[in-house]
């Protein structure tokens, strides 16, 4: 694989993480009213990451998996990390809780490394079908 596919993947992992966490929780201070105030918390606090910012990083990590399909486990990981990243610097909840939510995020990366595996066997399928 490409370094520039790599990055791009990398790219495409750190942005969609961003939009789970961080465009879930705007969304939910639009719909609510409170922008202000729904940015200080947890992404998982938020109905909408669990019914939509999940399940988009799920999908995407399986379209990841589909364009690069080496070492697999980095995409949804790196979803994972920057959702932790957002969460320490928006949330004021501190870092007591920390080692919980970094397994917590850790356990919900497993599905998309699931998802990216599929996506890598769909893509080995393709390329080994003949012309």
């Amino acid at each position: 694989m490409s370094p520039i596919r790599t990055a791009t993947c990398y790219v495409a992992s750190v942005v969609t993480g961003l939009v789970g966490s961080v465009g879930m929780l705007l969304l939910t201070g639009i719909m609510s009213g409170r922008v202000a105030e729904t940015l200080r918390r947890e992404a998982w606090d938020t109905e909408l990451y669990w019914l939509i910012g999940l399940p988009l990083c799920y999908l995407a990590a399986g379209v990841l998996g589909w364009i690069g399909p080496e070492r697999i486990w980095r995409w949804p990981l790196a979803m994972m990390a920057t959702q932790a990243l957002v969460m320490l610097l928006f949330s004021e909840s501190g870092l007591s809780l920390l080692p919980l939510g970094l397994i917590l995020l850790a356990i919900l990366a497993l599905p998309g490394i699931f998802t990216a595996w599929i996506g890598r066997c769909m893509r080995r399928f393709k390329d080994a079908m003949p012309a």
